[in-house]
């Protein structure tokens, strides 16, 4: 399974330090996106990524943008509740295969 990772804070993404050239690069290359992140799904920066990326280049994707992020709730601070809320490695493993499997 091909892929490649772009990595961005949120100062970055504040900024306007998004490297679009090089993501569009990517989906280019790969024809899928998965955006990960750690803020809320609904109205987090997450969702703006994805569909600046689904409008600008939807006929080059295999699949829709996906998303994985935290549930829609406020974060609790007992480690088991992170865990529960926030992306863990097997959420990521099992988006990454699904969208693959799109």
């Amino acid at each position: 399974m091909d892929h490649q990772t772009r990595q961005y804070s949120w100062p970055q993404l504040m900024e306007g330090a998004v490297d679009w050239p090089t993501v569009m690069e990517s989906v280019q290359k790969t024809s899928r996106v998965l955006v990960v992140y750690e803020d809320s799904l609904s109205w987090g920066y997450g969702a703006e990524l994805a569909a600046r990326i689904g409008e600008t280049h939807y006929t080059e994707l295999d699949g829709p943008v996906r998303r994985l992020a935290a549930t829609d709730t406020f974060v609790g601070y007992a480690p088991e509740l992170e865990d529960f809320i926030l992306p863990q490695t097997g959420d990521i493993a099992r988006a990454v295969e699904e969208l693959h499997a799109w």
